[in-house]
Order: structure tokens, then C-alpha cells, then sequence
């Protein structure tokens, strides 16, 4: 199996989804109190991080996210996976806002 198909799809994916939110919670608490720029600043270097790490040792990550993953009670997966569609349904949105220059369309923008 492909890492792509491993990863939902998504090439250039290290982590699946649920690997993903283990891996925000392995990190939580180093965001906690943290500024904005600090916030973005760890993120890039946990992202570097990741992409710096062999094929063996994400191997290893993975299995052990998983597993971490596959440890947690059902009710506790449901909550994590409702808060990333969440945030997954709030990006697009976000984007094209931007990408418009932050003309909302049927919101007093010309497109009415």
C-alpha cells in the first residue's frame, strides 16, 4: 500500500488524520500561553522536525501515534475527530476570504 493511500489520499502526508491529533496532543501543552508568532514558530519547527525525521523513524512515530490512537476510548476518538472536521470545515472558508481579498460574496460584496 502506498503511503499516499495509507494517508487518506493526500500525497505528501506523513501523519493520517488520527495520527495527526495524537501528535497535536503530544504538543499541547507546549502552545499553551504562547503568542501567536510563538504558536507559529513551534509549528514550523514541529512540522521541520517531522519532514528532517528518516522513514524508519516516522515508521516508528507512526506506530506509536496509532497505537496511542487505538488506546483511547471511543467517546474520546468521536470528540477528536468532531473537532478536526471543525477545523478542516473552517479552512476553506478561510481561504478563499483571503484569496478574495476579503470580499464576501452575498455579504454587501458585488457578486449580489
Amino acid at each position: 500500500m502506498s503511503e499516499a493511500h495509507k494517508s487518506g489520499g493526500r500525497e505528501g502526508r506523513i501523519l493520517t488524520q488520527e495520527q495527526q491529533e495524537m501528535w497535536r496532543m503530544d504538543h499541547r501543552g507546549e502552545m499553551r500561553g504562547k503568542s501567536k508568532e510563538e504558536k507559529l514558530a513551534l509549528r514550523t519547527r514541529l512540522r521541520d522536525q517531522l519532514q528532517a525525521m528518516s522513514e524508519t523513524e516516522r515508521a516508528a512515530l507512526r506506530t506509536r501515534l496509532q497505537a496511542t490512537w487505538d488506546a483511547l476510548p471511543a467517546d474520546e476518538k468521536q470528540k477528536l475527530k468532531q473537532k478536526a472536521s471543525e477545523r478542516q470545515q473552517g479552512r476553506p472558508a478561510e481561504k478563499r476570504e483571503r484569496k478574495a481579498g476579503g470580499n464576501r460574496a452575498g455579504r454587501g460584496g458585488r457578486n449580489e
